[in-house]
C-alpha cells in the first residue's frame, strides 16, 4: 500500500463576514487575485495534514477550542492538488485539551465559482459597486427615509459671526442722501440711521440728537421730521455701502453624524442625507451634498439691505451647475420692529382726517 506524505493545509480566518446564508460573497478577477486576498488575512495556518475530503464536513485540529472559537471561516488545500477549496465554519467543538473538532460547509461560490467560466445572462438584485466616488450613483434605493437625525454645521467667514451682532436701523422722514437714494437698485425715498447697541454710550447720544432733531423739526415749523420705521437688523448687513453688506460663509460636509461614519458613500447623498437652512421666521431651503462641486469648501454668498424693512438672501455658489444660484436662495426678513412713538393728531390729519 503506497503512502501518501502528509503535505495539506488548512487555514482558519477570522473577520470573514460570510456564511451559509449566501447574502454576500467577494468577486475576484482570478484565482491569482482570490488567493492574494486570502493569503493576506490568514489567522492560523495548518501545515502537513493529511487530505480532507471536501465533500465531508468534519476535521479534526491539533489545536485548543477557546483558540478557535472566534474563527469563521476556512480553507484547505490537499497534496494531490493546487486547489484551494473554500468553506463556512458552521461549529467548534472540544474533543479534548489539544484537539479541536471543525463542522464546515462548502463555500460553492468562492470554490467554484471562478473556475465556472463567465456569467450566463442573469438578473442582479443588489451588488456593491467598484466605484464608490461620491456622487457617482444617484439612482433611487427601495430604502425608506422617513426619519432623520440632525446636527448643526458650522461655517466660517473671513468678516466673523455674522448674526451675533445686531443694529437698530431707523427710517425718518428726512430727505436721504444720493447714496441712499439707490441702493443696488433698490429706490430709496427715506433717511436710514443706524443705531449700532455695541457702543451704549453712542447710542444714547444718537437717540438724543434724533430727539433733539424731531423736536426741533416740529417747533421751528419747517418740514417736520418723523420716525417712519425702526427695526433690529444684523450689523454686518447694516451698511448702506452695498459691498459691505455681502459676506461669504464656507463650510464642508460632515464626515460623521453622531458618531456613526457611513461604509458606503452613497449614504451621503440625497434622500439619506442633506443640508437644509432655516431662519428664525420659518423659512426653509434644502440643498442637496452631490449638487455641490466638492464635499469640501462649500460656499454661500451672503447679502443684506435695510430698505424696506429689511432682507437677507442667501444663495449658494456652484450649486446645480449655477456658478451663483439665486433660484436656491434662503430669504431672511421679517425682522423685528421697534416700537416708536408718533404724533395721532398728525397721522389723522395725513389720512384725510378719518379714522
Amino acid at each position: 500500500m503506497a503512502y501518501v506524505q502528509p503535505t495539506g493545509a488548512i487555514q482558519l480566518f477570522r473577520g470573514i463576514n460570510l456564511d451559509n446564508r449566501y447574502m454576500h460573497t467577494i468577486y475576484f478577477a482570478n484565482e491569482a487575485a482570490q488567493n492574494t486576498w486570502f493569503s493576506s488575512k490568514v489567522t492560523y495556518n495548518f501545515t502537513n495534514q493529511m487530505k480532507t475530503r471536501h465533500n465531508g464536513n468534519r476535521i479534526k485540529l491539533k489545536i485548543a477550542c477557546e483558540t478557535i472559537a472566534d474563527c469563521t471561516y476556512l480553507r484547505f488545500q490537499n497534496a494531490t492538488s493546487t486547489k484551494w477549496y473554500y468553506a463556512f465554519i458552521v461549529a467548534v467543538n472540544y474533543v479534548n485539551e489539544n484537539t479541536t473538532e471543525i463542522i464546515y460547509e462548502i463555500d460553492v461560490m468562492q470554490t467554484w465559482f471562478i473556475q465556472g467560466g463567465s456569467i450566463a445572462p442573469c438578473m442582479v438584485l443588489r451588488e456593491h459597486v467598484n466605484d464608490d466616488t461620491f456622487g457617482s450613483h444617484l439612482e433611487e434605493e427601495p430604502v425608506g427615509s422617513e426619519a432623520y437625525e440632525c446636527d448643526s454645521i458650522p461655517y466660517t467667514s473671513t468678516d466673523g459671526n455674522l448674526f451675533y451682532d445686531y443694529s437698530l436701523i431707523v427710517n425718518t422722514s428726512e430727505n436721504p442722501d444720493v447714496s441712499e437714494i439707490i441702493n443696488n437698485r433698490l429706490v430709496n425715498g427715506t433717511k436710514f440711521r443706524k443705531l449700532d447697541p455695541s457702543d451704549p454710550s453712542g447710542v444714547t447720544n444718537q437717540i438724543n440728537a434724533l430727539i433733539n432733531l424731531i423736536n426741533g423739526s416740529w417747533s421751528s415749523g419747517d418740514k417736520p421730521v418723523e420716525v417712519i420705521d425702526m427695526f433690529t437688523f444684523p450689523t454686518k448687513f447694516s451698511n448702506l455701502t452695498i459691498n459691505d453688506n455681502t459676506h461669504i460663509i464656507e463650510m464642508n460636509h460632515p464626515s460623521s453624524l453622531n458618531g456613526y461614519t457611513p461604509k458606503n458613500r452613497k449614504l451621503y447623498t440625497y434622500p439619506f442625507a442633506y443640508m437644509q437652512g432655516t431662519t428664525m421666521n420659518g423659512s426653509a431651503c434644502m440643498y442637496r451634498w452631490e449638487y455641490f462641486p466638492a464635499l469640501s469648501g462649500i460656499q454661500f454668498r451672503c447679502y443684506g439691505n435695510p430698505i424696506g424693512g429689511g432682507q437677507i438672501q442667501c444663495y449658494p455658489t456652484n450649486y446645480d451647475g449655477v456658478i451663483n444660484n439665486i433660484d436656491a436662495a434662503l430669504i431672511m426678513d421679517d425682522f423685528p420692529k421697534n416700537p416708536f412713538a408718533y404724533d395721532a393728531y398728525q397721522a389723522w390729519v395725513a389720512a384725510g382726517g378719518k379714522v
